[in-house]
């Protein structure tokens, strides 16, 4: 995000200050001019040069800086260090604290975005260094599954007379064997019924309804039979919560309708999620807002009901807490979900 063409100058601060109030005028208004000349060098809140530098950017001469430097630097007002080759360096200590957790968060929001694109040259890459399997899967199957079958006896060798007489007998044996072995297996394993689904359509057509499906019809006749005698005394069923097909409402939902709002107006205005801006990510995570991705979906929900404006001060009021150090009676997170609520209950349809 590129540098702002304002300020956030708090004039409370800056009038109740007890160190710049000991200063001079002179000091006042060359230190109210490094503070300009801070943030058009991007808010970074520190200047180095030498007092030749500092005299020309802060529209004094050489010993009215050095003056001013001295009283700064007195009053514990800024911070001021000197350089053994002329440079000096002064340093507005809440501007550069604002600074640093900026660039903290912009680097944590980076590396987020990071891991969560994955692009599809890494997917092919990783999809390279898989091998493919040529191992015959069916040589690895163990043998212990196979029904194995009592070994049958050698017929014995007989004279050629009773040959044909001997081989029959032996016959039969082989197949009352195999038939009886069967049925034991058979009398050991379960039997199995096959399960039969309802065709596609009836799936769509009791989803749109918001009907169940399959078997759990069956566990309903009670309300099947008030719904046919609510339709058939010309009232309308509807369901209980007054959601279109059903369903559990999320907390939001709750607030909403519990202000008097209408769920069809809900469902019309969260069908399309605005996206956060790096603006209200950045307060956020300047007021210690945990960002996850249920609380992420829940922010832009609760932006498309109030409205880009309001959520964008909401944000900013709970960064402004957090900066003046009012403390959240639980945490920081819950305390900017009670403000988002009560916005949501306020706003008009």
């Amino acid at each position: 995000m590129g540098k702002k063409p304002y300020i956030e100058f708090y004039t409370g601060d800056y009038l109740r200050d007890p160190n710049l109030g000991m200063c001079s005028p002179l000091a006042r208004g060359v230190w109210m001019d490094a503070l300009c000349a801070m943030h058009e060098a991007g808010g970074t809140g520190q200047l180095r040069g030498t007092y030749e530098q500092f005299s020309r950017i802060l529209r004094a001469s050489v010993e009215e800086v050095k003056h001013a430097f001295t009283e700064i630097r007195a009053t514990n007002t800024a911070d001021i260090q000197e350089h053994g080759n002329g440079l000096v360096t002064l340093i507005n200590r809440r501007m550069n604290r604002l600074y640093n957790e900026r660039e903290n968060i912009r680097s944590r929001v980076e590396k987020c975005r990071s891991n969560v694109n994955v692009t599809e040259e890494n997917k092919n890459c990783n999809m390279e260094k898989t091998e493919p399997v040529t191992e015959d899967v069916t040589a690895r199957k163990p043998e212990s599954n196979k029904p194995s079958f009592p070994p049958l006896a050698s017929p014995s060798l007989s004279p050629a007379s009773s040959s044909s007489s001997s081989s029959s007998s032996d016959v039969k044996d082989i197949s009352e064997r195999k038939n009886e072995y069967k049925k034991e297996v058979a009398q050991e394993r379960p039997a199995v019924t096959p399960i039969r689904l309802p065709p596609l359509s009836d799936f769509q057509t009791s989803y749109a309804a918001g009907k169940p499906i399959g078997k759990a019809q069956d566990k309903v006749p009670a309300k099947q039979s008030q719904a046919e005698s609510s339709t058939s005394s010309g009232g309308k069923k509807e369901p209980s919560n007054g959601r279109p097909g059903g369903g559990t409402p999320g907390k939001l939902e709750r607030v909403w309708v519990a202000s008097g709002k209408s769920v069809v107006e809900y469902m019309r205005l969260t069908k399309t999620l605005p996206a956060l801006t790096v603006d209200e990510e950045d307060c956020l995570g300047l007021a210690d807002v945990e960002i996850t991705k249920s609380m992420h979906w829940y922010c832009r929900r609760a932006k498309a009901l109030i409205g880009e404006g309001k959520f964008s001060q909401v944000c900013h009021e709970v960064k402004q807490l957090k900066i003046e150090g009012k403390k959240a009676r639980v945490n920081d997170t819950a305390r900017f979900l009670a403000y988002l609520e009560k916005a949501v209950k306020e706003c008009k349809a």
